[in-house]
């Protein structure tokens, strides 16, 4: 007969990791209960992967964009250049290691996939549950625009990963901390060294920290002067190098001030403007600026009817300060119009359930996959394609009907979703029900004021389809983390105390019935496939990963009600 002590030896000879086949069997458990809590994610991100080799495929090398030629001309940090200098020297850097355009391509599709792999994971970090976290990475894995844009030779993608890590950082721990603070402001000032936009970060991060860094005056400053700091340095060494260069200690460029003027001048009604003589001609009348590519604002900014190419800015004034001067004035004068045209824009992203037209705009067809292949600016396209491949682009038909033909009858995200996404972290940002005790408000109001805050700043300039990508990587993650805190289960409440009329000497009796309690304890059969009282069972790899992400959730700090006497 074999007794038990001998069982228990065969169990720790044959135990999981003892040989290789216990050590399969057990690597084999827990990746079935990853894969069966992550599977939703796991979904969503295979397919991500598929759609990504099917663009890199179809398109070869890469696709370039009417900005595209400036990223890969000759580097040199100019503020002559209508975007700041990120972009263009990570292209040069990654073009000097590999030599191909489609390492561009590739690099930006990686980006795209750690995008979402951060925000799934700074999620469950945060206590949302996996299949809510999944469906948050779901319009940066599988939305066309964004497929699209990664596959072409643009910025959007690189300024989308230090938006997200940013944000990540500072979510990490329950409370942000210096360190973490630090790589947030370094993180923000490189999205807004990548695009311009970048720069209202900042004040959402720092804005965060002052809240959420602890109840104390001391680590709140610290904490948020940590990302201050950090986000300043580079800025000033940008400037400073650019003074070096140019004899301009400045970061932004002349573009941000013709931006704007473009975007107030197709705003107000210019014969109601009261102007110095020196700016009315910025403003003529209607029908004199004709649209560039479709694009009225276009034409005001880089057309060859603007007023700018032909004006002369006053004895001791800068073209740029005159710019700056009109749209003081034109915004002051016209609020109502420029208002009106700004907040259009934005409302554009959540009012529309497919990515539209209206005339005035960029034509929407740039923002869509062709089964052509794409060529803007055709002569330098082809002579940067010779350079860098030595043959024309090639695009694979087939393949690109599919990506065509997903795109648009599948492939976006509505914008009414995203306008509930953003209601429900409305909701759960100002502490609606449960999310009031939840510890997430200023969570879900970070990832919300970073999304709508990039859209809001983009729109100062100009509409685009383009523009509107930093919503799929802000906003999903703000309301997956509402929805968890609308329905994460109400706190323990602590049992009220109760006073006996024998008062402190009464204790001594129930500490009497708790001993009796304790020699005589009720008889509980383990349930099958448990462990014994004296053989506590080891959790397993799955559930030490279940506990440490909970660990973090601020539900699970809370102090559990005392067991309740006798």
């Amino acid at each position: 007969m074999v007794t038990r002590a001998s069982r228990q030896d065969e169990a720790a000879d044959t135990a999981p990791g003892a040989d290789k086949r216990g050590g399969s069997r057990w690597n084999a458990t827990a990746a079935r209960v990853t894969l069966r809590r992550h599977w939703l994610f796991t979904l969503l991100f295979t397919l991500g992967v598929l759609l990504r080799v099917m663009a890199q495929v179809a398109y070869q090398p890469a696709i370039l964009y009417y900005d595209s030629a400036g990223y890969l001309g000759a580097y040199r940090l100019s503020l002559a250049e209508p975007d700041p200098q990120g972009y263009p020297l990570t292209a040069h850097l990654l073009l000097d290691a590999f030599h191909d355009l489609a390492a561009l391509a590739a690099f930006n599709h990686l980006l795209g996939l750690t995008i979402a792999g951060l925000i799934y994971a700074v999620l469950l970090r945060r206590g949302v549950k996996p299949w809510m976290a999944a469906l948050a990475t779901g319009p940066v894995l599988l939305d066309g625009l964004q497929l699209l844009i990664e596959q072409m030779v643009m910025s959007e993608p690189l300024f989308q990963f230090f938006v997200v890590l940013g944000i990540a950082l500072l979510l990490w721990r329950p409370r942000p901390t210096p360190a973490t603070a630090a790589g947030a402001g370094l993180s923000f000032a490189a999205a807004a060294l990548t695009r311009y936009v970048g720069l209202w970060l900042v004040l959402a991060g720092l804005l965060f920290c002052a809240l959420a860094a602890g109840r104390r005056l001391v680590p709140r400053l610290v904490t948020t002067a940590a990302l201050l700091v950090a986000f300043v340095l580079p800025m000033i060494g940008y400037a400073a190098y650019n003074d070096a260069v140019n004899g301009t200690f400045a970061v932004t460029s002349g573009a941000v001030s013709t931006g704007l003027y473009a975007r107030v001048a197709t705003s107000v009604t210019c014969a109601r403007l009261s102007l110095p003589s020196y700016e009315r001609p910025l403003c003529p009348p209607p029908g004199v600026v004709k649209p560039r590519g479709g694009s009225l604002t276009q034409g005001y900014a880089l057309g060859t009817t603007s007023p700018l190419v032909t004006y002369r800015p006053p004895n001791g004034e800068t073209t740029n300060q005159v710019l700056n001067d009109f749209v003081k004035r034109a915004v002051l004068q016209q609020p109502l119009p420029v208002a009106r045209s700004v907040g259009g824009s934005l409302a554009r992203q959540l009012l529309s359930w497919r990515r539209d037209h209206k005339p005035g705009e960029l034509p929407v067809e740039r923002w869509q996959f062709q089964t052509a292949f794409p060529l803007y600016f055709t002569h330098v396209s082809l002579s940067l394609f010779r350079r860098w491949e030595g043959h024309r682009p090639v695009i694979d038909r087939p393949l690109a009907r599919v990506l065509r033909r997903y795109q648009l009858s599948l492939g976006y995200t509505p914008g009414p979703v995203l306008l509930a996404c953003v209601i429900l972290a409305l909701a759960a940002g100002f502490g609606v029900g449960r999310a009031r005790h939840s510890g997430q408000q200023l969570a879900c109001l970070l990832w919300l004021a970073a999304g709508l805050g990039l859209l809001l700043a983009a729109d100062l300039y100009e509409f685009s389809w383009r523009y509107q990508l930093p919503a799929l990587v802000t906003i999903p993650p703000a309301a997956a983390l509402a929805l968890s805190a609308l329905t994460s289960p109400r706190p323990a409440r602590e049992p009220p105390a109760t006073h006996e009329p024998g008062g402190p000497d009464d204790s001594a009796p129930a500490m009497q019935d708790d001993t009796a309690a304790s020699r005589h304890p009720a008889r509980v059969e383990p349930a099958e496939g448990t462990a014994h009282a004296h053989e506590p069972a080891e959790p397993g790899p799955a559930e030490h990963h279940v506990h440490s992400a909970g660990s973090q959730d601020p539900e699970n700090t809370q102090a559990s009600p005392g067991p309740a006497p006798g």
